[in-house]
This record gives structure tokens, C-alpha cells and sequence, in this order.
């Protein structure tokens, strides 16, 4: 931040004595790179066996899983009337649900 302080507002003063002591980062930020990565990365798409989808869909919901699940609960269906969903969603006085597995988690996506 102080790099940006020096070089585009260079007519002000440091606002803390923080910002004042930073590094400037602009050469490092406009510096060509050293290490420019690899030229491609191979992206095979994985094929998972129906028997490693099944598995897979009995665990236990991982945290985003039940997060997504949670923030969905309350979107209507498709085809939904706008106006009994509003009446529907205010009447819920039920907690959001928690998942107990991946495939249940993922059953509304």
C-alpha cells in the first residue's frame, strides 16, 4: 500500500506510520516474472466407476456441502409461484436442514 501511496498519491503524507515503513511493492508487481509455469498441464477428466459415485455419494457432506445445502433450502422449486413461496418460506418455523450424507446434499442442486 505504501507503494501505491508513493507512486499515484505521492502528494500526501503516509497515512499511518505503518503505511509509512512498508515495502514498496510496484517493482515486484510490474518486474517480468521469473517462473513462467509450465508450458500446458495436462487436464484429463476424471471417469469414476459407478460403484466409487456411490461411495462417494454416502459420505458425510463436507462443510461447502452443507453450506450449499442450507442457502438452497429456502429457493423456491422450478415452476414455483413467487407468491406461495414467499408464503411458504414464512411459515418454516423448522430449522435449515443438515444433510447427513453428499448425495442427500447434493439431491436439490
Amino acid at each position: 500500500m505504501s507503494g501505491f501511496i508513493d507512486n499515484y498519491m505521492s502528494h500526501t503524507k503516509p497515512l499511518t506510520p505503518r503505511t509509512a515503513s512498508a515495502p514498496s511493492l510496484v517493482d515486484h508487481l510490474t518486474a517480468t516474472p521469473e517462473n513462467l509455469g509450465p508450458s500446458s498441464i495436462d487436464a484429463t477428466r476424471p471417469s469414476p466407476s459407478s460403484q466409487e459415485l456411490d461411495d462417494a455419494a454416502r459420505l458425510p457432506p463436507n462443510s461447502l456441502q452443507e453450506a450449499l445445502t442450507r442457502g438452497v433450502a429456502r429457493l423456491p422449486k422450478s415452476g414455483t409461484d413467487p407468491i406461495l413461496h414467499v408464503k411458504r418460506v414464512g411459515s418454516i418455523a423448522s430449522p435449515l436442514p443438515v444433510p447427513a450424507t453428499a448425495g442427500e446434499a447434493g439431491t436439490d442442486a
